[in-house]
């Protein structure tokens, strides 16, 4: 299995004014299936809403509540420079709030924004809705996330030129994100930390 790390400068400008280190070595295998991108080699080109990809990446989103959230985050999607994806919201239990929201956005965007809500709330921080959501996912590349995060403008461009630069088209992406809330599942970090991502 193809693995391929990204950064951007996004995100590395903020780990700079925080004086965090980037941890360049990640992965310590000597597997090749582990590809390795620097945020240097992701300069390369800057399309704009490119829609002639040949590939689509299959947005599931879970959510409850948190409607201002909910808000940001399907507007980050809509905000992206490439336009290859598509989003499906699940809402843990029937919400009309919810419904309203979304339809708004669905029809904004109607071949590529869908959303449901479960008829029972599972309340198991997401994991049956995540299920639900990929067994209708389309797409060559899921993304599964939640509606309370939200993606700089060009994260889909970034995920593109990582594909672009590999020798073959990985079968799995990984990137570092920053939290903006305390204690992002590191013990007494302060908001804005590197939160970094391991494959397991």
């Amino acid at each position: 299995m193809k693995v391929k790390k990204i950064a951007s400068r996004l995100f590395s400008s903020i780990f700079r004014k925080y004086k965090i280190l980037f941890y360049q070595n990640l992965y310590h295998s000597t597997s090749k299936n582990f590809v390795y991108t620097t945020s240097g080699e992701l300069s390369e080109g800057r399309p704009n809403k490119k829609t002639d990809l040949d590939y689509t990446i299959g947005i599931v989103a879970v959510a409850h509540k948190r409607f201002g959230e909910l808000k940001v985050f399907v507007q980050s999607m809509i905000n992206q420079t490439q336009n290859n994806w598509t989003l499906h919201v699940l809402h843990d239990g029937v919400n009309e709030e919810f419904c309203n929201i979304m339809e708004g956005y669905r029809r904004e965007k109607p071949m590529q924004i869908t959303y449901e809500c479960t008829s029972e709330r599972f309340n198991d921080y997401g994991h049956s809705l995540r299920e639900i959501g990929l067994k209708k996912a389309t797409g060559q590349y899921i993304l599964i996330t939640n509606a309370d995060n939200y993606y700089a403008p060009k994260t889909l461009e970034f995920i593109d030129i990582a594909i672009k630069n590999s020798e073959h088209k990985p079968d799995v992406i990984m990137f570092d994100m920053v939290h903006s809330h305390r204690d992002p599942g590191i013990k007494k970090a302060p908001r804005y930390t590197l939160f970094k991502v391991s494959y397991k």
